[in-house]
């Protein structure tokens, strides 16, 4: 009887064991996959917000200048920077990560200097108002393709999430099942000798 004890112990113990390691592996996957969502969040909000510092400063508004866009850009780029790191360093993301910084990074670099652009013609004493609308429809257009990109991959990283998951999730059920199958067989071996004994007293 001691001896099925054991094995019900160790069975059980394996279980939780197994589970909990599972479970912390779940967790770490979904963190980075969460801290990724929020870089992207981060990177539209930030980047509409350089794209209006802009709009204001050559409509006149007193209290926005370029020096805000810029100001906005750097904490652009550290999301960027974020995000693949977290590739990099997890594997967050797949191949579709690498892709999508990289044109991110791409469409940020014309996106900064289109504005560049729009600075310099604002600063002239007689600013070259067809040139400026030139350069207004191309950065709204650089502008959408950054938010575009970052729409992309908020559902590419939600299907690359699903993938990493699953194979934890399998762990789990055959774990469950593998644990719970070894349990009935203690149990059923305790009945067969609790009967063998009955039959021999």
């Amino acid at each position: 009887m001691k001896t099925y004890l054991i094995a019900l112990a160790a069975i059980l113990l394996a279980m939780v064991i197994g589970n909990s390691y599972i479970m912390i592996s779940k967790d770490g996957i979904a963190d980075n996959y969460a801290a990724a969502h929020k870089a992207i969040a981060d990177i539209k909000q930030e980047t509409t917000t350089a794209h209006l510092w802009v709009e204001e400063t050559i409509s006149g508004h007193q209290h926005a200048t370029f020096n805000d866009f810029w100001h906005s850009m750097e904490k652009v780029d550290a999301w960027i920077d974020l995000l693949a790191q977290l590739h990099a360093q997890d594997g967050v993301g797949g191949q579709g990560m690498i892709d999508a910084v990289g044109r991110l990074r791409g469409f940020i670099k014309s996106f900064r200097s289109t504005a560049l652009k729009r600075e310099l013609n604002a600063e002239k004493s007689i600013p070259d108002e067809v040139s400026d609308l030139e350069l207004d429809i191309e950065f709204d257009a650089e502008f959408k393709e950054i938010i575009d990109i970052c729409g992309g991959l908020d559902h590419s990283l939600d299907l690359s999430k699903t993938e990493a998951i699953a194979p934890f999730r399998i762990a789990n059920i055959t774990l469950i099942t593998l644990g719970l199958l070894g349990v009935m067989a203690v149990f059923l071996s305790i009945w067969r000798a609790w009967q063998k004994r009955i039959h021999e007293d």
